[in-house]
């Protein structure tokens, strides 16, 4: 790897830098699933100045078992954490709840 190479892989954001990952269970079978959104094409910006928000995020997730609709809502603040979540016909599950499988 040249010197050029080494300076380009410091100042370019890595795949998993553009993605937030989000992870849930289907609340009619049950099924684990793990979520990927981009972050410069899912998550949108919010322009409203009275809220907390900077990014938020509204989808319907269907369940490659079942097909139920599970719909989220998520708002994240300017580093992309999220600051408050909703789903309707599931459940938020954490990163080792899914991987206990």
């Amino acid at each position: 790897m040249s010197f050029f190479d080494k300076i380009k892989k410091y100042f370019t954001p890595s795949s998993d830098d553009k993605i937030v990952s989000v992870y849930l269970q289907d609340e009619k079978c049950g099924n684990k699933m793990k979520v990927v959104l981009r972050k410069g094409y899912d998550i949108q910006r919010v322009y409203k100045e009275n809220i907390k928000a900077k990014f938020q995020i509204s989808k319907v997730i269907v369940c490659d078992k079942c097909y139920n609709n599970i719909m989220i809502d998520i708002k994240f603040d300017k580093n992309y954490n999220i600051i408050s979540k909703n789903i309707e016909n599931g459940k938020f599950i954490s990163k080792e709840e899914f991987l206990d499988q």
